[in-house]
């Protein structure tokens, strides 16, 4: 049996604040679905506006970086949740052993990270990821892609990349299209045969009007 290919796909948090987002995100799923391209999806959703609210508690209050790194982690899980609502007959996975599991069939899942970094990933080759405000949901994706032996890894974002953002993850992550620890994870993306890529996300509207 041919192995299924793995595409890792994070969805920038800033998305969840934009109107009509559930819609956006159903009608983009249903476009993908029509292309017949028989891959395993594992959406990553990032933290968004509630982790710019724990910036804000942090800057304020006794909180160490370790701290608040492990609650932005707990946040990727509300919203995690939320899309999976969202989305409906998506698979909602929060332990990387079924994650590893169900990426040998077809489909879509969305995968909440806490058990893969609290407990997997420390364990697997390649890049280890650090715990702080540098490391976001960009590198997690990133980190999970390599692990899962993932062929693409596809970062939603809120705005196209430049031409420099694009020929350059240092750039990228200079200009804050991703986070600083992203560009130390490109030699695993290399080595792991992983192609990485930023696009943004159609309007419903404008998949309509494609078909």
């Amino acid at each position: 049996m041919k192995n299924v290919e793995v595409e890792v796909i994070k969805l920038g948090g800033s998305l969840l604040s934009r109107p009509n987002i559930a819609a956006d995100l159903r009608a983009w799923v249903a476009q993908e679905d029509a292309t017949l391209d028989a891959r395993c999806r594992v959406l990553v959703m990032g933290g968004g506006q509630m982790v710019d609210a724990l910036r804000a508690i942090a800057a304020s209050g006794p909180l160490t970086e370790y701290d608040t790194h492990w609650r932005a982690i707990d946040i990727m899980h509300v919203t995690g949740r939320i899309l999976a609502t969202w989305l409906g007959h998506v698979a909602l996975v929060e332990q990387y052993e079924s994650a590893v599991s169900k990426c040998r069939n077809p489909g879509w899942m969305v995968l909440l990270p806490r058990d893969f970094l609290r407990n997997q990933e420390q364990l697997l080759p390649g890049k280890r990821l650090e715990e702080g405000w540098h490391v976001t949901s960009d590198s997690i994706a990133g980190r999970l892609a390599t692990c899962l032996g993932a062929t693409k890894l596809r970062l939603v974002k809120s705005r196209q990349a430049t031409s420099a953002e694009a020929a350059d993850w240092t750039v990228a992550a200079q200009n804050g299209l991703v986070d600083s620890y992203f560009p130390q994870l490109v030699d695993d993306f290399a080595a792991s045969g992983c192609q990485v890529a930023t696009t943004v996300l159609p309007q419903a509207s404008e998949v309509e009007a494609a078909h």
